[in-house]
């Protein structure tokens, strides 16, 4: 059993998949955390990211980053 808090691969290496309209498909190796993926939704959809949102914009998934809209 494991505790998800252990420097093993299994743990620290999880992908996350996100599909959809905005995404670009492919493999990416830059690292992505939990934290990332409500700034990220939230750029996509058009509205604010929460307040409490500490995470970056995916931006090497997004059809179009957010320098060029």
């Amino acid at each position: 059993s494991t505790t998800h808090e252990s420097p093993y691969s299994y743990d620290t290496h999880v992908p996350l998949i996100i599909m959809g309209r905005g995404f670009l498909a492919g493999r990416y190796a830059q690292s992505a955390t939990p934290a990332d993926i409500a700034p990220t939704l939230a750029f996509v959809l058009g509205v604010e990211a929460p307040s409490s949102a500490t995470g970056r914009i995916l931006t090497e998934g997004l059809l179009t980053p957010k320098a060029q809209r």
